[in-house]
């Protein structure tokens, strides 16, 4: 959604609202909140500038309009909300707005009425790639978190030879792990 001047301003209630000033042809200027390591996982000011400027660069596509503070607005939401915990994880939410924003747009451009059915079915398996891509990242953050998958191991048959002890039922390590 492009706002109408070329001077834009976010005006949402998101605590994490950035403000943006930019006019066409000339450097796009982005006040961040007070907590940028809240949005980009890290407050190294280098990463972050280099995050945001991945960022600028998904949701800015047309060099003859301004970029839409809204946008913007509604992309540094989805990083807060993702909340990465480091670099890495900045990295990771980054791309993950990148797949979602894209994902949107080729779904978009595949419903408008004047698509052809090729053109249709094309961005449609663009934009179901770009789904599972996203779904793909988001296993990738839970895993790199530890909310992956718990792996269940069941024993169906025990030997127990003569003179042999065997223990039946959940057993726990010595302080809380191996090797503590």
């Amino acid at each position: 959604m492009d706002e109408p001047s070329g001077k834009v301003a976010a005006t949402t209630s998101n605590p994490q609202s950035a403000f943006v000033k930019h006019e066409v042809g000339k450097p796009v200027h982005i006040e961040l909140p007070a907590n940028p390591a809240a949005i980009f996982g890290t407050a190294d000011k280098a990463v972050t500038e280099a995050l945001l400027v991945h960022l600028l660069n998904i949701l800015h596509t047309d060099a003859s309009k301004p970029v839409a503070g809204v946008a913007v607005d509604q992309a540094l939401g989805f990083l807060a909300g993702i909340g990465p915990k480091d670099a890495t994880e900045g990295l990771l939410a980054v791309q993950m707005v990148a797949a979602h924003v894209a994902a949107m747009n080729t779904a978009r451009l595949a419903m408008k009425a004047d698509q052809t059915p090729a053109g249709r079915l094309a961005y449609l398996a663009l934009s179901g790639k770009l789904m599972r891509t996203f779904t793909g990242q988001l296993e990738a953050l839970n895993r790199g978190r530890g909310k992956g998958i718990t792996q269940r191991v069941v024993v169906e048959r025990v030997n127990v030879e003569p003179g042999a002890q065997a223990v039946v039922g959940a057993v726990a390590a010595p302080g809380g792990g191996r090797g503590s």
